[in-house]
């Protein structure tokens, strides 16, 4: 893949769960909470579930706020977001 060495170096960290998420860094006893913060903060009147966990897919992906960039960039298929893990979904729906 042709890219700059950045954006493979993220890829691959992405892709090896290795990105400081809220999730990884509660696991390290760095954060008080795995939640994340723009999700929660719109769903106060609902119980907190763990779909508002903060790991990579939800950063990239699940989070009502990069699922809107994703649909402003043309990924609209519903298959785009139903991707469980990581690795597949960067190697599979993003063809990387």
């Amino acid at each position: 893949m042709k890219a700059l060495e950045k954006i493979k170096l993220f890829f691959w960290a992405a892709s090896h769960e290795s990105l400081p998420t809220k999730a990884l860094l509660h696991c390290r006893d760095m954060a008080l909470s795995p939640l994340c913060y723009t999700c929660n903060d719109r769903v106060e009147d609902v119980p907190k579930k763990n779909d508002n966990v903060e790991d990579v897919l939800h950063c990239l992906k699940d989070c009502p706020l990069y699922a809107c960039m994703w649909r402003s960039l043309g990924y609209n298929s519903i298959a785009f977001f139903h991707e469980l893990h990581t690795h597949l979904w960067l190697k599979n729906d993003l063809r990387l």
